[in-house]
């Protein structure tokens, strides 16, 4: 067996040239070791099957000595192997990957058809506000009220541009600007529905729902809740109704209670 030839040292080879060239040499080396092991099993093989002078084949003793000679030559060889999957792991950290396939060119998309233009949306025209600033009151339905269910309003004193929606008492009608302070009374007669927290919905039919979250707090005595909101009306072309939500730990019994709206 030959030993391998590699080319003279060059100061010019790059990077992946040089480490090319390792990884050559370790196959080399694979293929001397593949050499090595085929001769140690041929070593076994003629020692097994030769005969001495006297027609006998070798005892158990040189038996043994071979096997022990061919055992320690292979332990060096496993060594080796480690060291040359060691260098191999190394030089393929360094190697520069192959570039990735380009992607195929996506198909071109059909134009979308022109849209139809929209017709503008008229200002909102401004509305005289010279009685929203008394204040306004509906009176709540005594009734128990389920979680989720909305209080149901009658018209105590109103003026101007509140009322109740036509066939719906749960929402009342607001005007479309301005700022409100919105206070509301209840009279559960429970202590242990004092916790109840209720949802203020806001909505207009051109504009995004406005929520607010109430967590009414005791007043006075722990049966009557109170709580005090300010709220901004959007400038909206279309009717705005309030409703609210009742989200109560238990069934809540309402004696009486009252909504005011004032205009800031």
């Amino acid at each position: 067996m030959s030993m391998p030839e590699f080319p003279k040292p060059n100061p010019d080879l790059t990077q992946e040239q040089a480490l090319t060239m390792i990884l050559s040499s370790i196959a080399l080396e694979e293929v001397a070791f593949s050499h090595i092991i085929n001769a140690e099993g041929e070593k076994i093989q003629y020692i097994l099957n030769k005969p001495d002078v006297n027609g006998c084949h070798a005892d158990l003793k040189d038996i043994a000595a071979v096997n022990k000679s061919v055992a320690d030559l292979l332990g060096i060889v496993l060594q080796n192997q480690m060291i040359l999957k060691n260098k191999m792991d190394r030089v393929l950290e360094y190697l520069p990957k192959p570039p990735c396939p380009p992607e195929p060119p996506c198909p071109p998309k059909p134009p979308c058809p022109p849209e139809p233009p929209y017709p503008p949306i008229p200002p909102c025209m401004p509305i005289g506000c010279s009685s929203c600033k008394h204040p306004v009151y509906f009176g709540v339905m005594p009734k128990t009220y389920c979680c989720g269910e909305p209080l149901l309003w009658k018209e105590n004193n109103v003026w101007g541009r509140f009322s109740l929606a036509p066939g719906d008492c749960s929402k009342i009608q607001m005007p479309r600007t301005g700022t409100f302070a919105v206070d509301l009374y209840l009279d559960t007669g429970n202590a242990m529905c004092s916790r109840a927290e209720m949802e203020l919905m806001l909505c207009c039919e051109d504009q995004e729902p406005i929520i607010r979250k109430i967590r009414l707090s005791t007043c006075g005595c722990e049966a009557l809740l109170h709580k005090r909101a300010v709220i901004q009306m959007p400038c909206s072309c279309g009717p705005c109704h309030a409703s609210i939500l009742v989200y109560a730990p238990c069934e809540m019994r309402v004696r009486q209670g009252q909504i005011i709206f004032t205009k800031l």
